[in-house]
């Protein structure tokens, strides 16, 4: 299979997709990925990550709340 070394997909479960189908898709892609040779990297955001994936070496940076947002703009 011919892809990009670097992807980026932002909002993979946006437009109401199923939780179990969201968590498929990431172990679809980590399943595939793991297959490759070359040297690559894949960032996918998510609302809903696969508890196989959350606990694992695989996920960098922290995790996103309401009151922990990915962007701070409250004055200090």
């Amino acid at each position: 299979m011919r892809v990009p070394r670097f992807l980026m997909l932002d909002g993979i479960d946006d437009g109401g997709m199923e939780k179990e189908r969201s968590h498929r898709l990431q172990e679809i892609i980590v399943e595939e990925c793991s297959t490759y040779e070359v040297d690559y990297q894949v960032i996918f955001a998510t609302s809903e990550i696969n508890p196989k994936i959350e606990k694992s070496e695989l996920v960098v940076g922290r995790f996103f709340t309401p009151d922990a947002r990915s962007l701070d703009v409250r004055e200090a």
